[in-house]
């Protein structure tokens, strides 16, 4: 999975494929499919690296909302 981030880090959402995760890992390309689905394995990346992203203080405080989207 670190890996996974890293190429989602450097390449963005749409610039790593799995295959180019089986290169970075020194394995085949079935063997990333055997362990996780696509769809699941590219949800979990993306959850991982949205949950590196540091919020500025303010937004962190809660403002005058929730924080919710469906407030914006």
């Amino acid at each position: 999975m670190d890996a996974a981030v890293r190429l989602m880090i450097r390449y963005g959402t749409d610039g790593w494929t799995i295959l180019a995760l089986a290169h970075e890992l020194e394995v085949a390309q079935a063997v990333v499919y055997h362990h996780w689905g696509r769809r699941q394995f590219v949800r979990s990346v993306g959850q991982r690296v949205v949950a590196q992203i540091l919020l500025p203080e303010a937004a962190c405080r809660g403002g005058s909302g929730s924080g919710r989207a469906s407030q914006m």
